[in-house]
């Protein structure tokens, strides 16, 4: 069975919001509104007040004219900024879980685009002594208001202008082009910038997609594969472009790129089961892609391990094609691929959901999708769970079939259990390490409408989403701007040779012909930082 790509629709609601008047610290910078927070655990809301006052008196200090609105809860921040006159919103909480203290602040900013995030942990006893350094980083991460001491921070300056809107999607840029002469250099604050198209086609239904150096050039390629087929892009500097297509085989429906035997080329490993597993590896020959192992009863994903490296992690079936049993490393024996050392995960992970970095003090965790609650938890080293996560992330359209049995009825119930149990593709890109430590970048798809002729529903739209571990909770950083399209697979690297890392999500969407085939589309954003 072929992957599936849905139509979407999206509909957009927006809200009017009245303003009352309110307390007003007056300064020469841009008007801030301040928002009640929202408070979470015993004690917090006596908290929440003597924060408030604080964030007021020394945000106003360092040049904003900050606006408290009470009793209000904001949802279109471009009409409440627009009611207020306002330059900047602010949204924000505090949770205090035992004699630990977390604020969470979020900054929307005229202009539109997304909010953007600065947060703090704490001991109550440490909670005065850092409010001075929570409001420099909210007067200069948050309002862009130059602030000593800070990331670009110096001698106090004037308001900044409102800052403008994203620009919208346009085409690839040309490294040393008119787009990329006024480039700046990497922001600490926006790490994820406005998305570029990166390629748009006709004709894939694409299952997953990876990134690295599969011609060994230096730079790296997108390899896409289909149900039966395997694709591999290059940026030429210009543009994306095909560069070599070959049949794969039945059911393939994972991809994953590492240099495994170690001959300076990426190897691509596919997954691929229909009625068997028959994973295939293909590699690079100069001219096209051809395959160098087959019938393999492995599926593979290569993950990124702290101070190892990228590594061939793989997992076997049951007798029902499922994936059960424990992930085993694998290495390159010199003459194939071998089973290695367990992998020190929980039980009944899935080899699709999870991933390693590293917290801000260098030890070890491990981000494992939760298959009952399709949130993710944390792990240490010792498999203790360190936190049991509630935000829902992932969703995927990517299946293989099984025996779900002869009737209509069974297979439409089978496929929607897939779709709301898919994995997750977890990455954890290395390169992206600002603000103080490693960070995982997933994927956060949105389900649509019920179609009433196929029985389910799909995804409409999507978002990228950057957490970060600080010891105490998985904090979402930053999320995009919402991707009109399904995410297939996220990725990180230099997919076009300018020397930076960008963010990639691969997105598709459909729209079913009359006859009820498929014509799908394969964008790729590139977000970059």
């Amino acid at each position: 069975m072929k992957n599936g790509l849905l139509r979407f629709a999206a509909v957009v609601a927006a809200a009017a919001v009245m303003w009352g008047g309110a307390a007003v610290c007056r300064a020469a910078g841009p008007r801030v509104v301040l928002l009640d927070p929202k408070v979470h655990g015993d004690g917090a809301g006596s908290l929440a007040a003597a924060v408030a006052d604080m964030l007021v008196t020394r945000v106003s200090a360092k040049g904003a004219e900050v606006v408290r609105r009470t009793g209000e809860d904001v949802a279109d921040a471009a009409a409440a900024l627009d009611s207020a006159g306002a330059a900047a919103l602010v949204k924000w909480s505090i949770s205090v879980f035992g004699d630990d203290v977390s604020i969470d602040i979020s900054v929307y900013r005229r202009g539109g685009g997304a909010p953007r995030g600065v947060y703090a942990s704490m001991k109550r006893a440490e909670l005065i002594p850092a409010m001075e350094s929570l409001a420099a980083r909210l007067a200069s991460e948050g309002l862009g208001l130059a602030v000593p001491g800070t990331p670009g921070g110096g001698a106090a300056a004037p308001a900044p202008a409102p800052a403008p809107a994203p620009a919208p999607p346009g085409p690839a840029k040309t490294p040393g082009g008119a787009d990329e002469a006024a480039a700046a250099p990497p922001s600490p604050v926006d790490p994820l910038g406005p998305e570029t198209v990166l390629w748009k086609g006709e004709g894939i239904e694409p299952a997953d997609a990876a990134m690295g150096d599969v011609d060994g050039d230096g730079s790296d390629e997108i390899v896409v594969v289909e149900y039966d087929k395997v694709h591999l892009f290059k940026h030429d500097g210009r543009a994306m472009k095909l560069v070599a297509t070959v049949d794969g085989e039945d059911g393939s429906f994972a991809v994953t790129v590492a240099d495994i035997n170690r001959n300076g080329r990426a190897e691509v490993f596919v997954s691929a089961y229909a009625e068997y597993v028959k994973s295939y590896v293909l590699e690079w020959n100069g001219d096209t892609l051809v395959k160098t192992a087959d019938r393999l009863d492995w599926f593979f994903r290569a993950v990124d391990v702290p101070r190892r490296g990228l590594r061939l992690f793989g997992q076997k079936t049951d007798f029902h094609g499922m994936r059960t049993g424990y992930v085993h490393e694998i290495a390159w024996s010199g003459s194939g691929y071998v089973r290695g050392g367990r992998a020190g995960l929980p039980p009944r992970t899935d080899l699709f959901s999870f991933a390693y970095m590293e917290d801000d003090e260098g030890r070890l965790v491990t981000l494992v999708r939760n298959s009952d609650t399709l949130s993710i938890d944390v792990y240490d080293e010792e498999g203790k769970r360190l936190l049991a996560g509630s935000k829902k992330y992932g969703g995927t359209l990517n299946y293989y079939t099984g025996d779900y049995g002869t009737d209509a009825t069974d297979s439409i119930e089978a496929l929607e259990e897939q779709i709301r149990g898919g994995p997750l593709w977890i990455r954890v890109p290395q390169k992206i390490q600002w603000l103080g430590g490693p960070y995982a970048l997933v994927a956060r798809n949105k389900r649509g409408p019920l179609d009433i002729f196929k029985k389910h529903s799909g995804f409409k739209s999507s978002e990228l989403v950057l957490l970060h571990w600080d010891g105490i909770g998985l904090r979402e950083v930053y999320t995009t701007p919402e991707l009109p399209a399904y995410t297939v697979s996220v990725m990180a690297g230099d997919v076009d040779g300018d020397g930076r890392t960008e963010a990639v999500a691969l997105g598709a969407d459909g729209l079913e012909a009359l006859w009820g085939g498929v014509r799908s589309y394969l964008t790729g954003f590139a977000v970059r930082y």
